[in-house]
């Protein structure tokens, strides 16, 4: 049943009124989103009114006269439409006062100056009129800006003020007094940082020291933390060092654990810079934070023109390595990225984890055999990737000595395959990752990756592909590393094994170690043998008793560390480079390159892959030592028993 509604004065249908009422919501919702705009909206414009009132208060010293009331009257709608209008041209009403800082008092002050600039165009025709004064633009405009941005900071004050140490706070203790430092300060302070009150400051630099930074003193050194955290009640220790090495970081948790005190430290600069993590994601220490070296900076734009929009291949792919190389391979876009693994789970899995991480990447999943030549020249001929990342090979240097002919096979055999068939099918670049155990090799391992590293950079200076291998070390929580081993001991409170107590190694991380090998991709022009930077070798000793202070336990107290003696192929320190070799600085400073390698001769090395070949067919173990010896004179093998290659 029709009936009228009166509106406004008006007689309006049902249908009339809900369009009205439509209209009138989706104006609002022009302007403000939430109930709280509206809310900061009506103070906006209760600003503007006490702004102009007390303009005129302070003109006439409190007691203002009969006749101006009706002024103000008269141009007080003028007044609040000129600032409504340019506080939204300056979108003062959009801002959350909350995260109110400078860039917001600027543009308080412009919105003042210009609305105050409008008003006097409009209304100093009034002071002929009536005597409207002139100070009172001045007066407002300065009223105004003290409100409107003292109202916007009160905010902020009450919400910080808020960050004390009720109701699930941590007392924070920031060590690092810089830009990270402050940074953390005030993040933490507009609460986007966990639930942190800040309550001092630690910093090295004496300059620094009674500083204030947001109101929080730097209160002492590094040797302070402990005196700090028992004076002041610190929850947490917060590291705020992005290129802290592991040196600064060992001496700073030996005076954390003095006092037990958990510690969170910011992500290192490198991940900062290329976006893999924010300096508000905070973690726990981990043991590359402690036996880390200088940050490592590479060429992002270099590596991106050397992947973006072509097919690259990666072989071993569901490893250690492999995983880490797919994954920021695939973060530069590639126009394919072939996976090539033998383990049908590994494949899988990674190949799941890819897919979730770049949904819009396309990845070609292949299991399949470097040893099988036919399958390695269909897939060359039939995708032609023009970048291949070698990583598939046997790593495990005990293992492979019970398993020589398998060791051989795979990382000899299999590579040259590989790289033979690279040579035939148009692939443009070869990346060998190598080790740091082919220098001077002592193992199987070893010595089948020097192979390897001379086949290759011979075959460079036989055809158009640019061959390279790339030295490095033991790459950390690798699958199979010695920190995995420790962690799995730790988790079952049993001793840490450690072969020797003056056994030592290089370490890197697994992103450290695949940016330098995508770096070394993008300089290389073919032939070379890189070296990775790897620092100074670690005891893998200290490494044992640091990651039982992680675990928040003692050495020899809570856990034991026996030593078992070296295993077979095991050498006390590994070397980067052979006897004989110079190595040379190259464009980028964490990469270097064998510059004066003596390459033997390339039909006899051929020759010698191919009595080794024989050998593995026919189970041959008459001489395979010495063979080893004649193709790789530093080879340097430890014992190996006859019944053991026997058994091959």
């Amino acid at each position: 049943m029709a009936f009228a509604l009166t509106f406004m004065g008006e007689r309006r249908s049902p249908l009339q009124l809900r369009s009205f009422s439509l209209k009138k919501e989706f104006a609002m919702r022009c302007l403000f989103k939430t109930r709280k705009d509206a809310i900061k909206l009506f103070i906006d414009i209760l600003i503007f009114v006490l702004s102009y009132a007390g303009s005129f208060l302070l003109r006439f010293d409190g007691r203002i006269p009969p006749e101006y009331f009706n002024l103000i009257f008269l141009t007080l709608p003028v007044v609040i439409g000129m600032r409504f209008f340019t506080f939204w041209l300056f979108g003062m009403f959009y801002g959350v006062w909350r995260y109110t800082g400078i860039a917001d008092l600027r543009s308080i002050f412009k919105a003042a100056t210009f609305g105050t600039l409008l008003l006097i165009i409009v209304l100093y025709p009034f002071h002929f009129i009536s005597g409207y004064p002139r100070s009172i633009f001045i007066m407002d405009w300065s009223l105004l800006v003290i409100l409107a941005g003292g109202v916007r900071f009160l905010r902020r004050l009450m919400l910080e003020g808020n960050n004390g140490v009720s109701g699930g706070w941590k007392r924070a203790l920031i060590v690092g007094a810089g830009d990270t430092g402050e940074l953390i300060v005030h993040e933490t302070q507009k609460g986007k940082i966990g639930a942190y009150k800040v309550v001092a400051l630690i910093d090295d630099d004496p300059e620094k020291i009674s500083m204030r930074i947001h109101g929080v003193n730097v209160v002492g050194n590094v040797e302070a933390i402990p005196q700090v955290v028992r004076k002041d009640g610190i929850d947490e220790v917060i590291v705020a060092i992005p290129s802290a090495t592991g040196k600064e970081m060992q001496r700073i948790m030996k005076y954390c654990r003095v006092v037990k005190v958990p510690v969170k430290v910011t992500p290192a600069l490198r991940e900062i810079e290329t976006g893999e993590g924010h300096i508000s994601q905070l973690r726990d220490v981990q043991l590359e934070d402690l036996i880390g070296r200088e940050p490592v900076y590479t060429d992002l734009g270099y590596i991106k023109g050397e992947i973006a929009g072509k097919v690259i291949m990666v072989t071993g792919a569901g490893g250690s390595i492999g995983t880490e190389i797919c994954r920021q391979v695939a973060s530069f876009h590639p126009r394919k990225l072939i996976l090539f693994e033998r383990a049908e789970n590994n494949l899988f899995y990674l190949l799941r984890a890819l897919q979730e991480e770049f949904p819009a990447q396309e990845f070609i999943p292949v299991i399949g055999d470097i040893i099988n030549t036919g399958q390695v020249k269909s897939i060359l001929n039939n995708l032609h990737p023009y970048l291949i990342l070698h990583t598939a090979a046997h790593k495990h240097v005990p293992l492979m000595e019970l398993n020589p002919f398998e060791t051989i096979r795979n990382n000899v055999v299999g590579t040259k395959n590989l790289a033979w068939a690279c040579s035939q099918n148009g692939v443009e670049k070869f990346i060998l990752l190598s080790t740091d155990k082919a220098a001077n090799p002592a193992c199987f391992m070893g010595v089948s990756k020097r192979i390897a590293e001379l086949y290759i950079q011979g075959l460079a200076k036989r055809c158009n592909v640019k061959f390279m291998s790339v030295r490095f070390g033991n790459v950390l929580e690798s699958t199979g590393s010695v920190v995995r081993i420790f962690k799995e001991q730790i988790a079952k409170r049993s001793p840490l094994t450690v072969t020797h107590p003056d056994v030592m190694r290089y370490f890197m991380s697994k992103s450290e170690a695949v940016h330098l090998v995508l770096q070394a991709a993008a300089i290389g022009a073919g032939g070379e043998i890189f070296v990775l930077d790897m620092g100074k070798p670690v005891k893998i000793l200290d490494v044992a008793k640091e990651i039982i202070h992680l675990a928040g336990l003692e050495p020899h107290k809570d856990i034991g560390i026996t030593f078992t003696g070296l295993r077979m192929g095991e050498k006390i320190v590994e070397t980067l480079f052979n006897d004989g070799e110079t190595i040379c600085p190259t464009s980028h400073s964490k990469i270097r390159v064998v510059v004066n390698g003596c390459l033997p001769d390339w039909d006899k090395l051929n020759d010698d892959i191919q009595e080794l070949e024989e050998m593995i067919e026919y189970w041959d173990a008459s001489y395979l030592k010495e063979k080893l010896f004649e193709i790789v004179p530093t080879y340097k093998p430890g014992f190996v028993s006859e019944e053991v290659l026997s058994l091959q």
